[in-house]
């Protein structure tokens, strides 16, 4: 084989590989998603079923796959006040979308129906009964109880409770209530206050106790989807979906209440 063939023949190759990659790399043709994309703005402890929501929407309406954008409610609705571009909120607190209501920045505003308990976390190698002190522990992390939903009904679950006063001097506040559980699997506190919903997230080495009934601070959920939404149709579409009966299933399935 000669130099100049050889030399032809690589370049060939090369055009050929530069084709191929190009190719798998392109993004999806617009006519297949409708060239329509949204971005959802999602509490944390709602990341897992949210995440399942968006790829059964993107399923059942042939659009692309929303894209989820994850923190604390309070910090996301500051945010959607701020301008960020949000098509739709899911909140764990209807407070925050209420706020933005007031803001003239909700569209159209849904709840569904399903609700959670607070739980605190423990290491499931300790020996604890659904009674224990929880005044007895030294560090105490949650989502911070000034702002975050977590946090807020937590405090209302303890003031219930009476503890309170004791706890609160050991709480370890923090930015959300993943951020929580994340710092308890870090061993960065000896018990964990969060949703029962967030069992899985807190690890096989942790233990949940659902605290009472006659203490639950009446959690609650709200979707809505952001005025100014460049699609505001899909946008109105996707808190229809949301908080349709049809998907009450995957709430429970992750650990939500639904009530019934």
């Amino acid at each position: 084989m000669s130099i100049s063939f050889a030399r032809a023949a690589a370049l060939a190759l090369v055009v050929v590989l530069g084709c191929a990659v190009k190719e798998q790399g392109r993004p999806p043709a617009a006519d297949s998603t409708n060239g329509r994309l949204l971005t959802v703005y999602v509490a944390a402890s709602l990341a897992d079923v949210a995440q399942v929501f968006a790829d059964s929407f993107r399923v059942a309406r042939g659009v692309a796959t929303p894209r989820l954008s994850v923190a604390s409610s309070s910090v996301l609705a500051r945010q959607i006040a701020g301008g960020a571009p949000a098509d739709v909120f899911l909140s764990a607190d209807p407070a925050w979308v209420a706020w933005l209501d007031s803001l003239s920045l909700a569209d159209v505003i849904s709840r569904p129906a399903v609700s959670n308990r607070i739980a605190v976390f423990v290491r499931s190698d300790d020996t604890y009964s659904e009674a224990f002190d929880l005044t007895s522990f030294g560090r105490v992390v949650v989502g911070d109880p000034s702002h975050v939903p977590v946090g807020v009904y937590a405090r209302r679950a303890l003031e219930c409770l009476g503890v309170w006063e004791s706890v609160s001097p050991n709480i370890i506040p923090a930015a959300d209530a993943r951020a929580a559980l994340q710092l308890f699997r870090l061993g960065a506190a000896d018990a964990a206050i969060g949703y029962r919903s967030d069992a899985t997230f807190a690890g096989t080495n942790a233990a949940a106790y659902a605290l009472p009934y006659e203490c639950n601070p009446g959690i609650a959920y709200a979707v809505a989807s952001v005025k100014g939404s460049p699609d505001p149709e899909l946008a109105r579409d996707f808190v229809a979906f949301v908080t349709d009966v049809g998907q009450l299933q995957d709430w429970e399935h992750y650990g939500f209440e639904v009530i019934r």
